[in-house]
């Protein structure tokens, strides 16, 4: 028999469970999508969204961490749930 614990989260990050970019010359870490898939820093770099840059999309600016590479920066869900506060609707968390 499996028990299940409710723990509540103070913030996201106490939720990260996988690192989503990896050095291009040890993507072994890397899991971004629970497949075993990464982003490289290097291309993430090359393409201005490196370590402390930003990346946009439909409008919105992601700003991205000054140091990301092979820590555990995303969660995945499990079928958890996550409340959070919404001010105004939104398409994406910051």
């Amino acid at each position: 028999m499996t028990t299940v614990t409710a723990v509540a989260l103070h913030d996201l990050t106490q939720a990260f469970d996988n690192i989503a970019v990896s050095d291009d010359s040890n993507p072994q870490p890397g899991d971004v999508d629970g497949a075993r898939s990464s982003f490289f820093a290097e291309g993430l770099a090359a393409a201005g969204a490196g370590a402390g840059g930003s990346v946009g999309s439909d409008g919105l600016t992601f700003n991205l961490p000054t140091d990301f590479v092979g820590t555990e920066d995303n969660a995945l869900a499990h079928g958890q749930l996550a409340p959070r506060p919404v001010m105004r609707p939104a398409s994406a968390f910051s």
